[in-house]
């Protein structure tokens, strides 16, 4: 009889609520082609038990985007430092039920040290989840952009989406990838 044992090390799964965001900011629209950038607009909280998604859908974990601004929103961004500590970046890109009557079109890009990693889809209030799964395994800093799209690449109203179930799995053959992000 030959029996063969293995072990294997479960990956850790850190939430992205758990990061510290870094910079939030939204870039308004004026008269000027540089828009003005402001991080007074860009509000992150966690999605709570009772959030749901445009199609009424719940999810556990995620974070909550919320974009307020007197002007017009061109865009608006957020970075988390990651150091090279984890290997995949994973969740679901999804329109707030707060947004569900919206006329806002926009996209969602996960940029890491500049180069960009993942693009949604348009996303509109009838887009279903969008699951994503990225490899972030070298990247130092990675930036969550939303971009309005259309003829006039703006928010209508307050923008409202979230990312659902976003978890980082941490590399599992790096001992101090842990301590570099604590």
């Amino acid at each position: 009889m030959f029996l063969c044992f293995s072990s294997f090390a479960a990956a850790k799964e850190i939430s992205l609520e758990r990061l510290e965001p870094l910079n939030p900011r939204v870039y308004e629209m004026m008269n000027d082609p540089d828009h003005r950038a402001s991080n007074e607009g860009l509000i992150i909280t966690p999605w709570q038990p009772g959030d749901r998604d445009a199609g009424e859908k719940r999810y556990k974990s995620g974070l909550k985007f919320t974009a307020v601004s007197s002007w017009s929103i061109a865009r608006l961004a957020v970075d988390y430092a990651l150091e090279g500590a984890y290997q995949t970046f994973s969740g679901r890109v999804v329109v707030h039920e707060s947004a569900k009557t919206s006329r806002t079109l926009y996209t969602v890009r996960i940029i890491g040290d500049g180069k960009i990693l993942y693009i949604s889809n348009t996303i509109s209030p009838r887009t279903p989840p969008q699951p994503f799964s990225i490899d972030v395994s070298s990247v130092k800093k990675m930036v969550i952009e939303a971009r309005g799209v259309g003829n006039d690449h703006r928010f209508y109203t307050n923008a409202y989406f979230g990312i659902v179930d976003a978890m980082l799995i941490l590399k599992s053959d790096d001992p101090e990838a842990e301590s570099r992000v604590q």
